[in-house]
């Protein structure tokens, strides 16, 4: 059951971008080209998708249970070149996307 505050278009692609990662690490597909092709999508989005794997747990917690600022999008998280660091990425969003 999604709670009022949750972004349902985020929490769809940082599932996809875990479930993609996963197929990748699994040798179920190659590389971004192959999902893209399987999901008929551009293989750029994919890539923007793909990179929501490294959010951090405490964020990623946020999303999922609603918690997220308001202004944190799926648009600002992917046109993003958010850092590996997790502490630099939670500075990031609050600064930019809360």
């Amino acid at each position: 059951m999604m709670c009022p505050s949750q972004d349902p278009t985020l929490l769809k692609a940082l599932a996809l971008a875990h479930y993609w990662g996963k197929q990748i690490d699994d040798g179920v597909v190659t590389d971004a080209g192959e999902i893209a092709r399987r999901e008929q999508m551009d293989v750029t989005r994919v890539r923007e998708i793909l990179r929501l794997v490294i959010i951090d747990p405490q964020t990623a917690s946020a999303i999922f249970e609603g918690r997220q600022p308001r202004t944190l999008s799926l648009e600002f998280l992917v046109r993003k070149s958010l850092p590996l660091d997790w502490e630099l990425q939670r500075q990031r969003v609050a600064e930019n996307g809360g």
